[in-house]
């Protein structure tokens, strides 16, 4: 199987591999654990019926595939569809289709936590990186609420 390119053939044998052995225990294993998880899952869905949201939570509970990753592996296994970041359009391999949203971009709060005793150089550029963000929001939206009700500069 090409790691880049899983194929619905691999799929097909994977499930006829399946099949022959299924009255015997079976360990699959992947060196990346990102095909034979989507396989799994795209089994326990297409092949044993499982809703597709229980075969997800029962592979998340024994491996938790990491975000974008995760994403492209399962869309490029299932013909499935994923939101995400625009950056994950330059890791994804060519069997994969990004097609941008259109419209106005969604937007999310931010909260930030840190220790004022905290003198990292790193916190610091981060802490200017987030004020030169809600200044940029402020401008175009008008001056975003703290969730005492002030001011959040």
């Amino acid at each position: 199987m090409d790691f880049q390119n899983p194929t619905d053939q691999d799929f097909e044998q994977f499930c006829s591999v399946m099949e022959q052995l299924k009255e015997v225990p079976v360990h699959v294993h992947c060196i990346a654990n990102y095909r034979v998880s989507a396989f799994f899952c795209r089994y326990r869905r297409d092949v044993l019926g499982m809703d597709a949201t229980k075969a997800l939570a029962e592979m998340e509970a024994i491996w938790h595939p990491e975000g974008v990753w995760m994403a492209m592996s399962l869309v490029a296994s299932t013909r499935g569809l994923a939101l995400m970041p625009a950056y994950a359009k330059n890791l994804m391999p060519w069997s994969v289709v990004s097609r941008p949203l259109e419209g106005e971009a969604p937007t999310i709060d931010l909260a930030v936590g840190y220790s004022k005793a905290n003198t990292s150089p790193l916190l610091k550029l981060f802490l200017s990186r987030v004020d030169a963000l809600i200044d940029r929001v402020s401008r175009k939206f008008g001056d975003p609420v703290d969730e005492r009700g002030g001011n959040a500069h």
